[in-house]
């Protein structure tokens, strides 16, 4: 494991979603045991209601405020707040207003997924609902079940 990683460029993925994402720490940094994100989302945006069926999700938010569903429980989280998002657990977020945001991913393997979209992305200039089915079945193991 790197204990200092201060001399790696942050990795920017924009996957054609709707906000980019700075890798901060992979699987390789941390030897799988988690990976970092840092979003930078507008308000009113968010993904579908997904799981995760290897990792748990954590948020940290920095600035801003966010809705999250975890299961059928629904609160808000402010700056400074934590919310953990368990494996299996059905979840997604809505951004209040424009919210910076770290997300943990235990154990790391979820940034492949976004890695790939994004090298799509910017080969192609789009991601289709065709070609995320296909990293998700591609990364079954690491994948976002999109349920609505």
């Amino acid at each position: 494991m790197r204990t200092d990683t201060s001399d790696r460029e942050v990795e920017h993925l924009l996957g054609g979603g709707a906000f980019p994402v700075e890798l901060l720490a992979d699987g390789s940094e941390t030897d799988g045991q988690f990976c970092i994100m840092r979003w930078t989302v507008d308000a009113g945006q968010g993904p579908h209601i997904h799981t995760h069926q290897y990792e748990d999700e954590s948020i940290f938010v920095l600035s801003g405020a966010l809705r999250v569903e975890i299961g059928p429980a629904e609160r808000e989280v402010q700056a400074r707040g934590f919310v953990v998002m368990p494996r299996g657990t059905p979840h997604r977020f809505v951004t209040i207003e424009r919210t910076e945001m770290l997300t943990i991913f235990s154990p790391a393997g979820f940034e492949q997924f976004l890695r790939e979209r994004d090298q799509h992305f910017r080969a192609h200039g789009h991601v289709d609902e065709q070609t995320l089915d296909h990293l998700r079945t591609a990364h079954r193991e690491r994948m976002a079940t999109k349920l609505r």
